[in-house]
């Protein structure tokens, strides 16, 4: 038998697991900011910029980057209402209100963690606010597990058809194969809860709610398949933006599968919402680079993803959580179930 407090005293303390971690961000932090410095030309920026008003210029490209903006956020509310649905039915409007005020606080904090905070709060009952938290957490793992298995085929495509050689097949099959193993992780997370329902924490079984949260096999895959949607929706936006700022771009099926691998990894850089443009365009510069793209022409595509999907969002979220809080309003019927 494993002793769990013996193994405990060989880990790092909380307090050093959290400093590391703030090292961390502030490493890569730093790391994407000097390549930003290094990389980015103001004057090419100018120059990218104004192509958009250029008789070269494709304007339908970014009304369908706007449309895919209000697409994105969509998905994302339909994706979390879908998912509220296994506690207590809610309406599309609703859910919309609970995931924009939840991007005000996403944004401010490591990986999105104040989206638990956020959606925590708009419930005022115990039961329905420990279910907020679990829901948040599924929410959250079907767009990560969507993610990698979409990046993961990205991979494979670009490493079987010889356009990226910096691993065989072998090992591309191999983050394929872990990337399935997430899904099926997913799809069979309902076996988890009855294991830990019955756990007391404190002498209380808290999460034994839990066990009333068991959707089957066939809303888990809408689920997933909302993920997936979700997902081609940054990527798509890029490239669009690619294509507007740079004029003489050329499309290829290549470089749009280069995009999902890139925005497949760069979502584990430990970084803040808020920085995100800097971060993701400094990792950018490294992996994109060399298909062609300018260090600028990278910067502003991932700056205009990030302003129009997080940012703006996030601020019409921060309007809502402001307003004075209505029991009547705030509260998803908060009943216990």
């Amino acid at each position: 038998m494993i002793d769990v407090k013996a193994l405990q005293n060989h880990l790092p303390s909380a307090t050093w697991r959290k400093r590391l971690i703030l090292f961390a961000k502030i490493l890569v932090f730093s790391a994407t900011v000097f390549i930003v410095v290094k990389e980015v030309n103001a004057k090419s920026i100018g120059v990218l910029v104004q192509n958009i008003f250029s008789a070269e210029s494709r304007p339908i490209l970014f009304l369908w980057f706007f449309l895919l903006s209000l697409l994105n956020l969509f998905l994302d509310a339909l994706l979390w209402k879908k998912i509220s649905d296994v506690n207590e039915v809610v309406g599309l409007r609703k859910a919309t209100f609970h995931h924009l005020r939840s991007l005000s606080l996403a944004i401010i904090t490591p990986y999105n963690v104040g989206e638990f905070g956020g959606k925590y709060r708009q419930h005022t009952a115990p039961i329905p606010q420990l279910k907020a938290i679990y829901l948040t957490y599924v929410f959250r793992f079907v767009k990560m597990s969507a993610r990698n298995f979409i990046g993961s085929l990205a991979l494979l495509y670009l490493i079987v058809n010889g356009v990226w050689r910096f691993m065989g097949t072998g090992e591309s099959l191999l983050v394929v194969l872990l990337a399935l193993l997430v899904v099926v992780f997913y799809f069979n997370m309902h076996r988890v809860i009855p294991l830990i329902a019955n756990v007391p924490i404190s002498g209380k079984k808290y999460l034994l709610p839990l066990k009333r949260i068991l959707p089957s096999i066939w809303t888990k895959f809408q689920w997933f398949f909302l993920g997936c949607l979700k997902f081609l929706v940054y990527p798509t936006q890029f490239l669009l933006l690619l294509l507007v700022f740079d004029v003489g771009l050329i499309f290829t099926t290549a470089l749009f599968a280069v995009i999902l691998v890139y925005y497949s990894v760069s979502a584990f850089l430990p970084s803040l919402q808020l920085v995100d443009p800097v971060v993701k365009g400094g990792f950018g510069m490294l992996v994109l680079t060399q298909w062609g793209l300018s260090p600028e022409l990278i910067l502003l595509s991932a700056t205009g993803v990030w302003l129009f999907n997080v940012a703006i969002p996030a601020l019409v979220g921060g309007v809502f959580f402001m307003r004075l809080r209505s029991p009547k309003r705030d509260a998803l019927h908060d009943s216990a179930h």
